[in-house]
């Protein structure tokens, strides 16, 4: 990374800027000269040091086609008497709205299966299931039903969490604690 600029660095620089050549440009020149700047370098120091840029004319604008006029016809009301309404005819009485249908009975959902002896197998895991790895190689979990706000069913939350853990879950301030295994 250069840090000084050199006095032929600055001339190209204050030489350029006056003429009106963006920074990109200016970073380009620089460049090929063998210093390699970015054009962000090069408008950080032409804002440092000040240098002005002599007013630029800008372009002349295109000429624009005029546009033709558009006639603007009369609306017929101008030229018509304005029409009265006719009033409103009694409208026949309104229907009262259809009686709503009766709620249908939703029956309980099926109790979910009890998870087979030696756990669920990863790949048969289901959203309700408990997270809890009860056996490894291969990796077999609780698959209990798990308990509300913790991917646990209550029966592997007692094992894990202290009892204060625990009444803080149920409360639900704080995560609740692990227990550190006994050595």
């Amino acid at each position: 990374m250069q840090t000084r600029w050199t006095d032929g660095e600055l001339e190209v620089i204050r030489r350029m800027w006056a003429e009106g050549h963006s920074g990109a440009h200016i970073a380009n020149t620089l460049g090929d000269a063998g210093f390699n700047r970015s054009r962000s370098a090069v408008l950080g120091i032409v804002h440092r040091l000040g240098f002005v840029r002599d007013r630029v004319p800008a372009p002349e604008p295109k000429p624009v086609a005029p546009v033709p006029e558009r006639k603007v016809k009369e609306p017929k009301a101008a030229k018509e008497a304005p029409r009265k309404r006719a009033p409103k005819e009694a409208s026949p009485p309104r229907k009262p709205p259809p009686a709503e249908p009766e709620p249908e009975v939703v029956s309980a959902p099926a109790p979910r299966p009890l998870s087979p002896a030696g756990g669920v197998a990863l790949v048969d895991l289901e959203h309700w299931h408990c997270r809890r790895i009860v056996a490894e190689q291969p990796y077999r979990f609780c698959g209990q039903e798990k308990a509300f706000g913790t991917s646990w069913c209550s029966a592997c939350c007692e094992r894990v969490f202290t009892p204060e853990g625990m009444e803080r879950m149920r409360v639900g301030r704080k995560p609740p604690q692990r227990v550190k295994a006994a050595a």
